[in-house]
């Protein structure tokens, strides 16, 4: 018991286990033969679902580029093409074998007569932002990932544009936090909770400060960045964005 289990029971499975083991040294060759038949039968059986999800695959992206292209349409990039492209496939011979067979890239064009080329070469960081919200608006779904950021992805934006863009941070924050630093009044004020953010110098240092708004204040910062003064112009404008905003959020 000492040497071989606690217990009679053990003892004996120990015992099993041994036999098991030396009738394999025994029989190496013919057990080597076995694992290697068996090893090439799932090999094979895992390229079978290569070729299926390659198939699969394909139909996908194709999906997936035209959703892309829609949304990249919406927010003013009209003539965007974007393709998954195919490069190459190899079947499965030695592990790991975690992601299939296929090799793809993602192509690109912004303008219209341009041809499409490698996107990680060409694409400029104001398009990759709009691209980059694209492709989140669709996967947003499906994803696990708790917080988007955006940092000013409404740089150079037109105002329906940035106004589109609001609406699907809204559509994406149905799913998905999501935290936009934005200078622009359509996309504050589409927000469920604002917070401003000022910089300012005491005894030779640079502090931060954030501040939570309620809503009076939310409609007063909007007022100050549409870069008017305190008007009823002004006030009205800001109340039609926040309405305009808050309506779109009532009907998600």
């Amino acid at each position: 018991k000492r040497k071989y289990g606690d217990s009679i029971d053990d003892i004996l499975k120990f015992a099993s286990n041994a036999e098991e083991e030396y009738d394999k040294l025994v029989n190496y060759d013919e057990e080597f033969e076995k694992a290697t038949k068996r090893r090439s039968e799932l090999i094979s059986r895992l390229n079978e679902e290569y070729d299926e999800l390659s198939k699969l695959r394909r139909v996908g992206a194709e999906n997936l580029a035209d959703k892309v292209k829609e949304q990249l349409r919406e927010l003013g990039m009209k003539n965007a093409d974007f393709k998954i492209d195919f490069t190459g496939f190899s079947y499965a011979d030695e592990p790991p074998y975690k992601v299939g067979g296929d090799e793809i890239e993602f192509l690109f064009s912004a303008n219209l007569g341009e041809p499409v080329k490698p996107l990680s070469k060409i694409i400029s960081g104001g398009e990759m932002s709009r691209f980059m919200l694209s492709l989140k608006v669709i996967i947003s779904y499906f994803q696990e990932i708790s917080t988007y950021v955006f940092d000013e992805i409404d740089a150079g934006l037109s105002g329906e544009t940035s106004k589109t863009v609001a609406e699907k941070f809204a559509k994406i924050a149905k799913n998905t936090q999501v935290i936009a630093i934005s200078h622009l009044p359509q996309i504050c004020a589409m927000s469920d909770a604002a917070l401003k953010i000022e910089k300012h110098e005491q005894d030779g240092k640079t502090f931060t400060s954030v501040k939570l708004l309620n809503e009076n204040d939310k409609r007063n910062e909007i007022i100050r960045i549409i870069g008017s003064s305190d008007t009823d112009a002004a006030r009205k404008l800001a109340d039609e964005i926040l309405n305009s905003a808050s309506a779109f959020k009532k009907k998600l």
